[in-house]
């Protein structure tokens, strides 16, 4: 993370502190949690601290942070799915502007071998391949989020 990113991150920390435990955040526990999520995508470190304030009793530790940010990502991939066996029954154009807009979308229909897979699935094949499908959607996202967050770093750089 950047400076800015761990500024904004801490204030998220902060505010996340005084919404559960309504006290302000130790300076070296903060250091410790920006340590943990520095590898992490800002982007997604923010909305999982961000829903965390919303719904969280108690301070989580880091590890509940780290699993909020999955649960975005898993939100993100069920959205996906539902879209892709949409799109099962529509135009090329239409499936080929889907590909266009969502790298990951494109990476895990590709690993499950086409649409030809996903809109020939039975009603017995569907959970396996709703769960590959959103593993390497998952995957894929994860990792694009990390590319483009180094990029933006390099550019502010």
């Amino acid at each position: 993370m950047n400076r800015q990113e761990r500024q904004a991150v801490t204030a998220a920390l902060c505010k996340l502190a005084m919404a559960t435990a309504g006290q302000e955040l130790d300076p070296k526990r903060i250091v410790v949690y920006l340590e943990q999520l520095d590898a992490d995508p800002p982007e997604q470190v923010l909305a999982a601290i961000t829903r965390l304030t919303r719904t969280a009793r108690f301070f989580p530790s880091v590890g509940e942070i780290v699993a909020e940010m999955d649960s975005v990502l898993g939100d993100k991939a069920e959205s996906a799915w539902i879209q892709v066996t949409g799109l099962t029954r529509s135009d090329w154009d239409t499936i080929h502007r889907a590909y266009d807009a969502d790298p990951a979308l494109r990476h895990a229909v590709g690993l499950l071998g086409g649409m030809s897979v996903i809109r020939d699935r039975t009603i017995r094949d569907e959970r396996y391949i709703r769960e590959r499908f959103i593993k390497a959607y998952n995957a894929r996202a994860k990792s694009e989020a990390v590319r483009l967050s180094t990029d933006t770093r390099r550019l502010l750089s």
